[in-house]
């Protein structure tokens, strides 16, 4: 549904399917009931580190949020992340999208608006992420 301020009625939108990648890319192929494998990111040194999710959730449900810097609503939404990850409930697990040119952009960012949080960087060429992840 399309809301618009003001107007005091919502209006339906047309949605479009599109398929995902064939194959998936590497890591992010899951069974239903299977543990997500460890994925190869990048850390804030633009070091390769396996990130084995289920470890960094401890017990907790997993928000796993792919942002990009360049993304308005992505930024807006790490203040609300930040917030979820420190009432406890549920940990936060942040992967920038960006391109290494950028991630100064995104780790200032990060360091301002959502410090307390794991995050990691998408190592560049990873092949159809891009389609996973064009909402960001």
């Amino acid at each position: 549904m399309l809301l618009v301020e003001g107007s005091g009625k919502s209006e339906p939108l047309a949605r479009t399917a599109r398929a995902l990648p064939d194959p998936l890319p590497v890591g992010l192929s899951v069974r239903v009931g299977a543990g997500l494998p460890p994925l190869e990111l990048l850390d804030e040194q633009g070091r390769t580190t396996a990130v084995d999710l289920r470890r960094l959730a401890g017990g907790k449900s997993l928000y796993l949020n792919f942002w990009a810097s360049t993304c308005a609503p992505c930024v807006a939404e790490l203040d609300d992340l930040e917030r979820i990850a420190r009432a406890g409930s549920h940990a936060v697990v942040l992967v920038s999208v960006d391109s290494t040119a950028a991630r100064d952009t995104a780790v200032a960012l990060l360091e301002k608006r959502a410090p307390a949080l794991a995050s990691y960087y998408l190592k560049e060429g990873v092949a159809g992420l891009e389609e996973l992840v064009d909402l960001v």
